[in-house]
């Protein structure tokens, strides 16, 4: 009995620290998603790209709660390639774009051949709004790279991944399954 006296507030307290987690519950999928990078008529503009929306970062230290993804780029081609820091949309499924991105390294000089670099590039919530505020069923990003001083402009689309419990975040019920859907656009600056 003594045992279980002793026992019992750290169970209690288990749930509760369950709660105070520094994500929201919404997760996106697929993860990672790779996207080919060309640009149309040079054969020597060819890259990779995996993104991975890492998730919804709570408030936190000042912080606003913020859409955090990661990015990296692989040049497979001559070309050097360029990450474009002002490329960057980030839209919630009610085509809510998100505030001015920050990124956790500068692009620094480009990639040659057969180099990679990632970055975690940060969406604060617009002004005024909070993540409940926001459709969170899909999540639109464009981002923006350069082959030389030619410009490649990349969209693609997550949608969220319902799983078979209560989301007691977001308040609503998570249906069996996974739902994955991707779109991709790719547009070429001259």
């Amino acid at each position: 009995m003594k045992i279980l006296s002793r026992l019992l507030p750290l169970a209690l307290l288990v749930p509760l620290s369950a709660c105070e987690s520094t994500w929201y519950a919404a997760r996106f999928a697929p993860a990672p998603l790779e996207v080919e990078l060309r640009a149309d008529g040079e054969p020597s503009a060819q890259a990779r790209a995996l993104l991975t929306v890492a998730g919804i970062r709570r408030a936190d230290e000042g912080l606003p709660a913020q859409v955090v993804v990661r990015l990296r780029l692989d040049n497979l081609g001559e070309s050097p390639l360029s990450l474009v820091p002002e490329g960057f949309d980030c839209v919630s499924g009610d085509l809510v774009s998100m505030g001015a991105p920050s990124l956790d390294q500068d692009p620094g000089q480009p990639l040659a051949r057969g180099e990679s670099r990632t970055w975690t590039i940060s969406f604060p919530m617009p002004e005024g709004r909070t993540p409940e505020d926001l459709d969170w069923r899909g999540l639109n990003l464009k981002w923006t790279v350069a082959f030389g001083e030619r410009r490649v402009t990349t969209g693609v689309t997550f949608e969220r991944v319902w799983g078979d419990a209560y989301d007691p975040y977001w308040g609503a019920p998570y249906y069996g399954g996974v739902s994955v859907g991707v779109g991709m656009t790719v547009s070429s600056d001259s």
